[in-house]
């Protein structure tokens, strides 16, 4: 390990690499005053990657030394150090609140005691409020001014008769007064605010205007209402609109009782200027009424190219239902494809006699995504019309929209035709049509499929298809087919079996259960596999013998598959089967049987479960303590104890701990309280949640430790703001209540009242996994929904029994290149690429950028032009980079090089293999296709003339240390990154570009998206109407 002397002195190395390099490891060092001086001399660095890396190693370096060096920063002559440092320290939260302090009272610097005005404001912790106060009667009016606005930036009520008093003895601190008075958003600030709305100095009415809005209050839309009658001032109009959409917010339906023959004109009107900075807040209260007098502009709405404005207008187009829809029908021929894709998902969600025959026109439009939308509003409008439509669209040219037609059809079967159509689509040339075909026949009980659908099992190459064929079979219950099926069972073909092996249970028959038991010992292991899980569904009691002696298998995946099955019957009978897999030598054997046991609820399996207590694979540890909790055993206290003492897993301790609280035992209150000064703040949750059900007789000052970490640590404290329904507890809510803004509490008390959802992810677990997905993916999910239907199938893949533990796997036992990590981005990432996109942008990069670069670099000494193509999905954007670079440029003096980089392992495996559907090549030049691919089996394969110039790696783009590891490039392409992943994600995917950008290198992303408010760390630079961005 390499010491602080040593780091220190290359800090001052000449490479900027290098420094970076040392600005990472000098973290390990905060206790040290020479590392923290260094770092923040470092926040000057002339290179802007070190300067990134050094905010971002400061803020990690949670000391009081950390604090007092960065004091003296905050004064600095340059002002994005001085900026840097105020960032810091903001981040730094409330611990360095004490430093501050006592920095604030040895000033005499009225400068520096503004500086540290903001920073405690910025902080927002009411533990700086007492010295905030202080300052409201400095002689400094810039002071005063300061103190007050970070009152209203704290938001602590404490501060609120001070404020009050200030207002009616200072008039050169009215306006911010009130301001800060609406932030703290107490009731009995109320006539303080609402008498400034009647002041006749202007500027205070606005603030007074905004105040009310910020209060969020019921009782500030009758004044402000009134005021908007009186008005005639368009700005003025839109700032009280504002407040208004800001307590209807608070305060859902509370804007319905106004006069809407008063309001209509007024904000129909205001609407038309779509400019407004108001705009958003005006189409919230639009969207907030469900009028059909407002469903014109919504629509209007529907189109801005802020996305949460056009959320809010969809969610108001849908309140106002069937009203809005002869509105969408005139909308949707004149607006661009993906405004014209929403409004058909509000026509599907609300179906109308009229739609199909008045959209019949956008079968032969020319944006696949619109046809995709189109076909399943026809869909949801069964008619003569959509059918004829629909029928015309079965051989369109994109996958999707075919698998809607279909999808569409299946719900018009009765239709004159419809099953002829659909059996067609069993030899569609892609696999999932032809699975959405069979599964549209699942309704239809017509003779007419049986042998089409047999077909599809014998000589369809894709199981899923098979699978989905013989599902349909064998749900139809038909003595007739399954005797086919169950001869099937025994074909030569390996393939047949498994497919008949995972379907047979649906047909219900007891014939099956026979022909399954002798599929157990097949010789191909996913038959044995499918055999179990299909006995498994059928729970037959004679299937639980051979089960048993399936434990004995040397395949650890037919084990699980035999385990799975037996757990089905959940019967006290077999746990002598399950407690020798405690000791399997596969941990997920092993992990399954503590889970299969615990289901029993079979409190003499105590001991067995404690002797496998110390097991080596914390993931095994994990689930026995899991399960004594479970069975709430009171002779393993004394042992989960320890465990929350000694384990090396925090995984495991915070089990433990849960296990304590279930088992209900009070002599554990001592250990787990310790647990509260933990850095990990799911141990500190644990431990709370203990409290919670069980208090904590005996520890001393513990109402004061538990305001302590709420006050200090603002993701545990909103953690239990938001699972305020499922955390609920006299305690919890007394001191969250004591320490959190005035809107918080009202927050609180407005979840508490939800009832707790138990099914699928619940909030809890949600809060969770988005924010372990932020920091692996980079990307912010805030749906449940999609967050169940993107990350469900891991569960079963990785035996796990609940979201909380698939968190703690990917917590604390999910190494990146991990198949958990690589499974999560997987099932997060969203593979959409196309070849040749952005043409403009592609044009200047070969015809300009490129050509430029290689007259420049090889000046330099350099022979070759790298190229990295970021988020590569499955390789077209790579693939047509080193196409273009072949067709276009043409060097002798340097060669151009591609790199295509995703977190993708599906996607990177279809790179590099460099086969596509020819359907992906509807839109590319035919001069590309003759050049550049050869045919393979009907597809398209990448000749070894562009792969040779073409390598893809798995890479984190969030990652700054795998970033760095590629080395250095001239261009970097990265589109469509910047729009799905979130603030903290971008910011530091710009600067690990940066960071590998040669000086003078260029950084191209999509032309929907900029990097304003990401960095300015590049120069703008403009190509006709191609915006790129150079390294400085």
């Amino acid at each position: 390990m390499t010491s602080s002397t040593v780091l220190l002195e290359q800090l001052r190395n000449s490479d900027p690499s290098q420094r970076r390099k040392a600005v990472r490891e000098l973290t390990r060092f905060p206790e040290e005053k020479p590392v923290v001086e260094a770092l923040c001399e470092a926040l000057g660095d002339p290179n802007k990657g070190v300067q990134n890396i050094t905010i971002e190693a400061l803020a990690s370096m949670r000391h009081e030394n950390t604090v007092y060096g960065l004091i003296p920063v905050v004064k600095s002559s340059d002002l994005n150090t001085r900026n840097a440092g105020m960032t810091i320290l903001r981040n730094l939260g409330p611990m360095a609140i004490p430093p501050l302090v006592e920095a604030l009272g040895a000033s005499e610097d009225v400068d520096e005691i503004i500086q540290i005005l903001v920073i405690l404001g910025d902080i927002k912790s009411p533990l700086a409020t007492d010295h905030v106060i202080k300052f409201i009667n400095h002689d400094d009016d810039n002071v005063k001014t300061t103190a007050v606005e970070s009152l209203g930036k704290i938001q602590d009520p404490k501060a609120v008769d001070m404020l009050m008093e200030t207002y009616r003895t200072s008039d050169i601190l009215k306006y911010s007064v009130v301001e800060a008075l609406g932030n703290i958003a107490v009731e009995k600030a109320l006539p303080v605010v609402l008498g400034a709305l009647e002041s006749a100095d202007i500027l205070e009415y606005f603030t007074a205007i905004g105040a009310l809005g910020s209060m969020e209050s019921v009782e500030g839309i009758a004044p402000l209402f009134a005021k908007l009658l009186k008005e005639e001032d368009s700005g003025t109009r839109r700032l009280i609109f504002k407040s208004l959409a800001q307590i209807e917010e608070a305060n859902p339906g509370s804007l319905k009782k106004l006069d809407q023959a008063s309001v209509k004109p007024i904000l129909l009107a205001l609407m038309e200027n779509q400019d407004a900075a108001e705009y958003r807040y005006m189409v919230r209260v639009a969207a907030s009424f469900g009028e059909e007098a407002y469903a014109a502009a919504l629509m209007s709405a529907l189109e801005s190219s802020d996305s949460d404005i056009a959320d809010i207008a969809f969610e108001g187009i849908m309140r106002i239902g069937k009203k809005a829809v002869r509105c969408a029908l005139d909308r949707v021929g004149r607006v661009e494809p993906p405004v014209a894709v929403r409004i058909f998902n509000f026509l599907t969600k609300c179906p109308a006699s009229e739609v199909p025959g008045a959209t019949s026109l956008f079968a032969q439009h020319h944006d696949d995504s619109v046809r995709q939308a189109f076909a399943l509003t026809l869909g949801a409008n069964p008619s003569d019309q959509s059918f004829s439509t629909l029928k015309t669209m079965l051989d369109d040219a994109d996958e999707i929209v075919r698998r809607n037609v279909v999808a569409g059809i299946a719900r018009m079967l009765d239709y004159d035709g419809a099953l002829t159509a659909l059996i067609n689509k069993f030899k569609d040339i892609n696999g999932h049509v032809r699975r959405e075909a069979c599964l549209a026949m699942a309704n239809s009980t017509s003779s007419q499929l049986v042998e089409p659908l047999f077909n599809v099992v014998m000589t369809e190459p894709y199981g899923d298809v098979r699978e989905a064929a013989a599902s349909v079979l064998a749900r139809r219950k038909d003595p007739a087919i399954t005797k086919r099926l169950l001869e099937m069972l025994e074909s030569d073909n390996s393939r047949i079996r498994e497919t008949i092996s995972r379907t047979i249970w649906q047909c219900g028959s007891t014939l099956a259960v026979d022909s399954l038991i002798q599929k157990l010992n097949d010789k191909e292991w996913r038959v044995s596999v499918n055999s179990c899980f299909s006995l498994e569904n059928m729970k037959d009691l004679k299937s639980i013998f051979p089960l048993k002696e399936l434990l004995k298998n040397g395949d650890w995946q037919i084990r699980i598959a035999a385990l799975s099955a037996l757990r089905s019957f959940k019967s006290k009978e077999l746990k002598q089967f399950f407690v020798p897999l405690l000791a399997d030598e596969n941990p997920q054997v092993a992990k399954l049987a503590v889970v299969a046991l615990s289901e029993l609820a079979d409190k003499s399996l105590d001991l067995d479960l404690q002797k496998h207590i110390k097991h080596q694979r914390w993931e095994v540890r994990y689930q026995i303590v899991k399960a004594l909790g479970a069975i709430k055993s009171q002779s393993s206290v004394s042992s989960l104890i320890q465990m929350v003492e000694k384990d090396e897993s925090n995984a495991v301790r915070v089990r433990a701990i849960l296990a304590l609280a279930k088992i209900g035992d009070k002599s554990a209150a001592a250990t787990v309280a310790k647990a509260l000064d933990s850095s990990d703040q799911n141990l500190v949750i644990a431990a709370i949640k203990y409290i919670k059900d069980n208090g904590a007789n005996g520890v001393n000052g513990l109402e004061d430790k538990l305001k302590d970490i709420f006050l200090r640590d603002a993701w545990i404290r909103n953690y239990f703001i938001q699972t305020a329904a499922q955390n609920s507890s006299e305690l919890i809510e007394k001191v969250l209540k004591s320490v959190v803004a005035p809107r918080q509490v009202r927050l609180i008390d407005r979840l508490k009242a939800i009832p707790v959802d138990d099914k699928g992810i619940n909030t809890e677990e949600a809060l969770i996994l988005r924010d372990i997905i932020a920091e692996k993916c980079g990307v912010e999910i805030n749906d449940k929904k999609q967050l169940e239907q993107k990350l469900g199938r891991n569960l079963g893949r990785f035996f796990f029994t609940s979201w909380i533990e698939y968190y703690h796997n990917l917590r604390y036992g999910a190494e990146e290149g991990s198949d958990l990590l690589v499974s999560l981005y997987d099932s997060i990432t969203n593979p959409a690429t196309e070849f040749f996109g952005e043409a403009a942008q592609s044009k200047v990069l070969v015809s300009t950028i490129i050509p430029d670069l290689i007259e420049t670099r090889v000046k330099e000494g350099a022979d070759t032009i790298r190229v990295l193509c970021c988020g590569t999905s499955f390789g077209p954007e790579a693939y047509s980079t080193a196409m273009s670079v072949l067709e276009d440029v043409h060097s002798d003096k340097a060669r151009v090089t591609v790199t295509g980089i995703d977190v993708s392992h599906i996607c990177l495996n279809t790179a590099k293999r460099g086969i596509y559907k020819r359907e992906m090549f509807r839109q590319v030049d035919q001069k590309y296709i003759d050049l550049y691919f050869e045919d393979d089996r009907g597809d398209l394969r990448v000749k070894d003339e562009v792969k040779n110039l073409v390598e893809f790696k798995f890479t984190n783009t969030v990652n700054p240390e795998a970033m760095e590891q590629l080395g250095e490039f001239d261009v970097v392409i990265c589109r469509n990154l910047f729009s799905d992943f979130s603030q903290k994600a971008k910011e530091r995917m710009a600067e690990n570009i940066y960071n590998i950008l040669v000086p003078g290198g260029v950084l191209l992303i999509a032309g929907k998206e900029t990097l304003y408010n990401v960095t300015k760390a590049f120069r703008l630079q403009t190509y006709e109407k191609v915006v790129a961005y150079r390294k400085l």
